[in-house]
């Protein structure tokens, strides 16, 4: 994610994937990295037509805590516009992928009762989005219909 932009050894990277090791140099909260932080939550405000000061989810959406967090209330990038889809086949949900952040949430912690993975990447670079096994949505639900 963004907010874990550090700079370490003198390269960029996402402080959550590095391996820890004797000599590590880690500067965290540099103007430059605060910056970075700020361009890579407003680029992804901007993309995805998310206009969170005025969104009904007030606070309760990670994207918009971080623009909070970082001060953005505007972007200084246009915004993309972009016609994505919104896909209403899925039985228990809609797939809105103007508001998806691509964070992997969903496409790593959303399985089935026997593990089966519900949620997967599809397409790749600019183009990638979140795609549903609509077979294992559906046996999901028969799951949890199931249990009540």
């Amino acid at each position: 994610m963004p907010q874990c932009t550090c700079k370490i050894n003198g390269r960029y990277n996402p402080a959550c994937t590095e391996s820890i090791h004797e000599g590590l140099k880690v500067e965290v909260n540099t103007p430059e990295l605060v910056d970075m932080r700020q361009a890579l939550i407003e680029m992804m405000f901007a993309e995805g037509n998310h206009f969170c000061p005025s969104c009904e989810k007030s606070g309760n959406c990670d994207l918009q805590h971080m623009g909070y967090e970082l001060g953005i209330s505007t972007t200084r990038f246009p915004h993309l516009f972009k016609d994505r889809l919104i896909d209403y086949q899925p039985k228990r949900m809609v797939m809105e992928h103007n508001r998806c952040i691509k964070c992997r949430r969903c496409v790593e912690e959303v399985f089935t009762s026997d593990g089966k993975r519900v949620f997967m990447y599809v397409n790749r670079g600019n183009e990638t989005m979140v795609g549903i096994d609509y077979e294992q949505e559906e046996n999901s639900r028969k799951v949890k219909q199931r249990m009540r």
